[in-house]
């Protein structure tokens, strides 16, 4: 049994000792930075969750991908104990089906699937880390799974409020309280350790290009940030890029005070951008191995070709339609793959009871994203965007890496669970825009009083 006495004993022994550290942290910033009155709650939260994740997984669904990682990592810290030689060799080389054979019956082997991706055997190499302050236990080592994740999220929610302080409380709900976001970035999957790196990558781009803030210092994390991406879901990195560039370019136009030398300097940084974007695909897209351009390209053909003549996911998929593997080809699927990566399944379509959750939340972004398009205008809306270069940054982020998903996830459960990096980004952007159209209005209004009371 996976589950066991000692998860029982111990869990709430670390979990009051998290939340002891958890305490700390707070009271040295709250009275500087009141957003931290979110600290406790959503950090508790999580860890709630990454228990109910394992009592899921374990007793609802038999097992899966985070007690084969578990699994795995446990023989992979045998094996440090007992040849810590063929631990490191196994430690710091890719995925190879003979490094089974550095495995015997003492140590146990792990299962064999994790051997043939990069990706998955990535995870099983950081649970052997994770767990040793564990004393292997299951439960405990994805709370601190979930607890080290947590920092990423935080800094980026600490991001946004120092940007619109106004909107900390809503900001608290995009980061820390949506509950899919909150269950599947909690668990012992590729999922967390990503949205995480996807949040410090944010996080030390800000402070690096646009406050430059310890420069060299946070390099470091930033680089780091963007390897832990590329060791774990690697084509988040096509999703980033884009957004990433435009955003310190934008705030390098905010900059200019000229209205003349911002208008020529403007078409310059696009285009700088654009080159940039290129020399990015053509030095580092071969890197990425599967999800290199080309072969992001066939693989999105078939998985849709497999969603199409394949029973096994039922009524719990969804199909965008065939198209070539080529830019065109996927560029007439666009629209529907980006709706499909932001607002499905819908309430129809959820056939577990986690899909209805992420259904509903899906319900509110569509009603929410449709209020806002009607009620202000797409001339307003684009006015907004490309004055603001965190909306623009977290629009095209969020937009690039739904139609990526959308593209290439055939089932429901896996959109649910891959689609989570774009929630805090989504709805924090309609939080923006709501809040860049009230000052607005509220600004017209001034001027119209202003005028009458000049006119009197």
């Amino acid at each position: 049994m996976i589950i066991t006495v000692w998860d029982i004993l111990l869990t709430p022994i670390y979990l009051l000792l998290i939340l002891y550290f958890a305490k700390r942290k707070k009271n040295k910033y709250i009275e500087q930075r009141p957003e931290y009155k979110f600290y406790i709650p959503g950090l508790l939260v999580k860890c709630i969750a990454s228990i109910l994740f394992c009592l899921v997984y374990v007793f609802y669904y038999g097992g899966g991908d985070t007690t084969a990682y578990y699994e795995g990592g446990n023989k992979m810290l045998n094996l440090l104990l007992q040849y810590p030689d063929r631990y490191f060799k196994i430690f710091f080389s890719k995925a190879d089906i003979n490094n089974m054979l550095l495995f015997d019956y003492n140590t146990g082997w792990p299962p064999q699937w994790l051997f043939v991706e990069d990706y998955a055997l990535n995870v099983m190499k950081l649970t052997s880390l994770l767990l040793l302050p564990s004393f292997r236990n299951y439960i405990v080592t994805t709370i601190l799974l979930a607890w080290l994740s947590y920092s990423g999220i935080w800094r980026l929610y600490l991001m946004f409020c120092e940007l619109f302080p106004k909107l900390y409380k809503k900001f608290a709900l995009a980061f820390l309280f949506i509950p899919s976001l909150i269950f599947w970035g909690s668990g012992l999957l590729k999922d967390p350790i990503s949205l995480s790196a996807v949040c410090w990558f944010t996080y030390t781009l800000y402070l690096i290009f646009i406050k430059k803030e310890k420069v060299f210092f946070n390099s470091f994390r930033f680089i780091l940030s963007l390897l832990v991406i590329i060791l774990f879901k690697p084509y988040i990195v096509f999703s980033l890029v884009p957004g990433s560039i435009l955003w310190i370019s934008y705030e390098k136009i905010k900059s200019i005070k000229s209205v003349f030398i911002r208008f020529i300097y403007t078409p310059i940084i696009i285009v700088f951008a654009f080159l940039s974007f290129q020399f990015f695909i053509s030095t580092f897209g071969n890197k990425l191995g599967k999800f290199s351009v080309d072969n992001v390209l066939e693989r999105a053909v078939i998985t849709q070709q497999d969603l199409a003549h394949n029973a096994l996911y039922g009524k719990n998929s969804f199909d965008i339609g065939t198209f070539d593997p080529t830019i065109k080809g996927i560029s007439s699927k666009a629209h529907i793959a980006i709706v499909a990566g932001i607002f499905r399944p819908y309430i129809w379509e959820a056939r577990t009871p986690f899909s209805l959750i992420s259904s509903l939340e899906n319900l509110f972004f569509l009603i929410f994203t449709l209020f806002i398009i009607f009620k202000y205008g797409p001339v307003n809306i684009f006015r907004y965007i490309s004055n603001e270069p965190l909306l623009l940054f977290s629009l095209i982020f969020s937009i690039f890496f739904a139609f990526t998903i959308g593209l290439t996830t055939a089932n429901f459960g896996a959109l649910v669970r891959y689609k989570i990096p774009l929630i805090p980004f989504y709805l924090s952007s309609l939080y923006i825009l709501q809040y860049l159209h009230k000052i607005n209005s509220v600004e017209k209004d001034k001027l119209i009083n202003n005028d009458y009371v000049v006119m009197q």
